[in-house]
């Protein structure tokens, strides 16, 4: 049996996937499609020991599992170069194949250990992971390892941990061994008619040594009370109704039910019209008939208070994933749902791979959030893998959005999505009205202008909370010297530094570096330095001293850094102990305030002039999204926008018509000046210490791009061109951007650009890495 194994071997120059000796074989996507070449290196079992040199290695010699139906997706240790590293078994043959040029494999190496003796990944996710390496062009092994729980990269088992429990055992006469041991015969009853673990004993109160006591008497036994759970299947499944739909939502829930098999569904419903209703209700159902249900959110903030509804909702196993959580944990929260022994996932997208033993529903919450792109490392974005592995489980993918994104309102369009529309706010409530505020002709406090204090007295009068966001944390994004102008920057990027008061350090937020807060300018040595701009502690110092009889509480990525205290803060939110909201972005979706209605939103104007052709449907997203968190209740809400250009076209007809009709002009904006989703892009990222050294290589890259480029005439490559900030982390960043009219052309590019990377120089220290949909292109 010889076994394709994917290994992760760190290897970062573009298309340079593979050592030399390493195999490399042509794979296609789930339909069918061609794609880039896969990384794959051939083991066996049975093969020539590559340290002795001599014969085949015997059966009763081989290491791990013989069974293989049980080798495809376990973990292996093998041999690469002079290393031992762990790898993926990805596929199984009984002849070794052939190398990529057609000649015969001339190296078959003998696995060394097997770490697995059950698959950590099933062959659906299998499928999934070879998918993504295709089409986004990464090496195989990194993808692979980046979908495993940390835990789970470095040969940690594959195990639940024991659950240590007690009970009875079949003693006689036990009141005479009990008769003195008040604390023990305590236990004992409460073994009466049930098994218990130890951290049930510990919360009653009664010690271990107690129980170690009627160990010895032989009155006890330990057990691990894991191998005793029951199918949460085999349960009785209560499901707690807290509202009753109304006919939007029933409508929802009937259109999703009604179809079987794999589908896309985009709720396409206003902030506050019950999507999460409509979720819970299908999930319902799927929890009925005994299938998993996977939940996607965008960050980490959205996690409790989602959890939390479910908790109250289903009397099942539910497990969260997200990067908040300890390795122990996560790798639980992984074993559990790939087993089957949790109903419900609640994760952000790193969750999007672990296996599903019954599979029932995939839902993406907040489907345009940002957040579900991974930008680093291995970049995908999670909402579209979730589509296609939806697609190889055969089950319902079912997104959800206030403002959906348009490339998924242009898959509505071409027939790929059903869109099911929630029109009414739940309860009747309605909409906020969004009011833009003229800065030219405003007095300014500390950017905030006198119409929005004034508006915020009179909330406050009434009883009201206010929420004021500002997607910039800190004190002031810039110090300047008065007397020659000097600006305090980052040594080692192109930034500015920010001041945190609250910390007295200046902050990149770029490469987190820090520095001390200076007393003079370090050119001409003048003690006039001077703050500028406005950041979240400024905004709460200002508010502090305009309202000094009101609690103010501040959420933004400083303020929440300790576990458990953005859970904390909403709940004295809804408990009305703060009347004055101050935060980021993280307040813009997902969060149900009922007391909040007036919203005021600082500096819009920011995105209106960026250079990114996304700029403006983000900021529709989040002025719509933060709207959506004003008069949820019966009470009326109002949005302040704060803009220096109150008639700018794009916030006339946001505030005249809403978002679908912002959405229908800009994607008939992109298809005149052909840009995503009506096209696509990719780009490729170079960096490295010496710009001298990428500026040679992204040269070489773009001459030989434009090469390939010759037989595909629907590809359009353009120069290399700096990123927006040149140098992040003393590392130089260069891009170089390839459009084309659609998909399988840019596909067809790519894999003949990764046929002829050996072409490439390699230049000491440079790296660069193929980004394909980047939601950020400069």
């Amino acid at each position: 049996m010889y076994l394709q194994v994917a290994v992760n071997i760190h290897i970062y120059q573009l298309l340079e996937y593979a050592t030399p000796d390493e195999n490399i074989t042509e794979r296609k996507s789930p339909s069918g499609a061609a794609y880039d070449n896969t990384l794959g290196l051939v083991f066996s079992e049975d093969a020539t020991d590559p340290e002795s040199g001599s014969g085949l290695a015997s059966e009763q010699e081989a290491p791990g599992p013989k069974n293989p139906s049980i080798m495809k997706g376990c973990r292996v240790l093998v041999p690469v170069g002079t290393r031992e590293v762990y790898g993926v078994v990805i596929s199984q043959n009984q002849t070794p194949g052939a190398s990529e040029d057609g000649s015969p494999r001339n190296r078959v190496r003998k696995i060394i250990k097997f770490i697995d003796s059950a698959p950590v990944f099933n062959s659906s996710i299998i499928s999934l992971l070879l998918w993504a390496a295709s089409y986004y062009h990464y090496p195989p092994g990194e993808v692979f390892f980046s979908a495993l729980p940390p835990l789970l990269k470095n040969g940690s088992p594959a195990r639940l941990p024991a659950i240590e429990g007690w009970e009875r055992t079949d003693i006689r006469e036990p009141e005479q061994l009990l008769s003195r041991l008040k604390r023990g015969r305590e236990a004992w009853n409460c073994l009466k008619d049930q098994s218990l673990s130890a951290q049930d004993f510990k919360n009653m109160g009664i010690s271990g040594s107690v129980l170690k006591s009627l160990e010895k008497k032989g009155m006890i036994r330990r057990i691990n009370l894991r191998e005793r759970e029951s199918p949460w299947q085999q349960r009785n499944i209560t499901v707690n109704h807290e509202f009753i739909m109304n006919e939007e939502q029933s409508r929802a829930v009937s259109e999703i039910s009604s179809r079987s098999g794999f589908n896309v569904f985009l709720i396409n419903g206003v902030t506050g019209s019950g999507k999460t209703e409509v979720y819970l209700n299908l999930i319902e159902e799927i929890i009925l008939k005994g299938q998993q249900a996977m939940v996607l959110v965008p960050e980490i903030n959205l996690t409790p208070q989602t959890v939390s509804r479910f908790y109250r909702r289903f009397a099942v196993p539910i497990v969260c994933i997200n990067s908040a959580m300890s390795a122990r944990e996560r790798l639980d929260a992984f074993l559990l749902f790939s087993e089957g022994s949790a109903a419900i996932l609640i994760g952000t997208r790193s969750a999007v791979f672990t296996p599903m033993k019954f599979p029932g529903i995939i839902i993406i919450d907040e489907e345009h959030d940002s957040s579900f792109r991974q930008e680093d490392g291995f970049r995908y974005h999670a909402r579209d893998l979730a589509a296609v592995r939806a697609r190889l489980e055969n089950i319902p993918i079912v997104l959800g959005s206030a403002t959906p994104s348009l490339e998924s309102l242009y898959n509505v369009k071409i027939g790929k999505f059903h869109e099911i529309k929630l029109l009414r706010r739940a309860g009747n409530a309605q909409p906020a009205k969004i009011i833009p505020i003229d800065m030219r002709r405003e007095i300014i406090t500390r950017g905030l202008s006198d119409s929005l204090l004034i508006s915020i007295k009179a909330e406050l009068e009434q009883d009201n909370q206010v929420l004021i966001m500002l997607n910039r944390r800190g004190y002031a994004p810039k110090i300047i010297c008065h007397d020659c102008g000097y600006v305090f920057s980052c040594q080692n990027c192109d930034s500015n530094l920010c001041y945190h008061q609250d910390r007295r350090i200046l902050l990149c937020h770029h490469c987190e570096t820090r520095y001390p807060v200076p007393s003079q300018c370090p050119m001409c040595g003048s003690s006039g330095l001077t703050i500028t701009g406005n950041g979240t502690e400024q905004l709460e110092s200002c508010l502090r001293e305009s309202f000094p009889d009101e609690s103010i509480v501040r959420i933004d990525r400083d303020s929440v850094t300790r576990k458990g205290v953005l859970e904390q803060y909403l709940q004295e939110i809804n408990e009305k102990k703060h009347r004055i909201i101050v935060g980021t972005q993280m307040l813009a979706k997902g969060h149900d305030f009922p007391e909040v209605t007036l919203v005021g939103i600082i500096d819009i104007d920011s995105s209106l002039i960026s250079d990114d052709f996304r700029s403006q449907e983000k900021l529709a997203q989040l002025i719509i999204q933060v709207s959506g968190r004003a008069g949820r209740s019966l009470k009326k809400g109002k949005v302040l926008l704060q803009t220096y250009w109150p008639r700018h076209p794009l916030l006339e007809l946001l505030i005249r018509d809403g978002y679908d009709a912002f959405a229908q002009e800009e994607l008939s904006k992109r298809e005149k000046l052909r840009l995503p989703p009506l096209t696509c892009q990719t780009v490729i990222r170079g960096n490295s210490p010496s710009h001298r050294s990428l500026s040679d290589l992204m040269d070489e890259i773009y001459f030989l791009m434009q090469d390939v480029a010759g037989g595909f005439p629907h590809i359009r490559i353009h120069p290399p061109m700096a990123a927006v900030m040149e140098r992040k982390g003393n590392r130089y960043h260069l891009n170089i951007v390839a459009e084309a009219d659609t998909r399988g052309e840019m596909q067809k590019f790519l894999t003949a650009l990764v046929k002829r990377r050996n072409e490439l120089r390699h230049l000491c220290g440079c790296r660069a890495v193929i980004d394909v949909d980047p939601t950020v292109t400069l």
